[in-house]
């Protein structure tokens, strides 16, 4: 014979068991969807060099996508010789030496403006053309995503 609340205690033990499982699938899915979502969101890495006529920047998108929001090109002792987009506590001079002359994604022309966007991986060629006279382009920023700023040093 059954002794009375033996099946009761067996059934308890069998939905908490299902409890505990819900419990660990949701978790593994919260946390898939926010590992997912910190690599959705990429680094800019930048290089900058002086070409004949002017100056050329290249922005690639790793480890996810970036949106490049705003530039600026500075000379040695920090003063902007170009600013344009987004760029906090930058502003662009009144007679920049240089103009945006192309953009390029992929090595598609594009409309020389920001904010554009990078896939993982793509590459964006900024032309400027102009020349600085006695200031020399020493260092760029890029500001990108929202409020990440990625410097690199100007080579000749």
């Amino acid at each position: 014979m059954r002794r009375p609340g033996q099946g009761t205690s067996i059934m308890s033990w069998i939905v908490a068991a299902i409890a505990i499982i819900v419990a660990i699938v949701l978790v593994v899915l919260v946390y898939s969807r926010v590992v997912g979502g910190l690599g959705a969101v990429g680094t800019a890495q930048v290089t900058a060099e002086v070409i004949p006529g002017g100056l050329q920047i290249v922005v690639t998108a790793v480890g996810g996508g970036v949106t490049v929001r705003g530039f600026v090109v500075l000379d040695p002792s920090g003063n902007v010789l170009f600013a344009t987009g987004t760029t906090p506590g930058y502003t662009a001079p009144t007679s920049p030496p240089y103009t945006w002359s192309g953009l390029y994604i992929n090595g598609q022309a594009a409309s020389a403006s920001t904010p554009f966007s990078l896939a993982d991986g793509h590459s964006a060629t900024i032309i400027l053309t102009g020349s600085p006279g006695s200031d020399t382009p020493a260092s760029v920023l890029v500001f990108y995503n929202n409020g990440k700023v990625a410097q690199a040093t100007v080579s000749s």
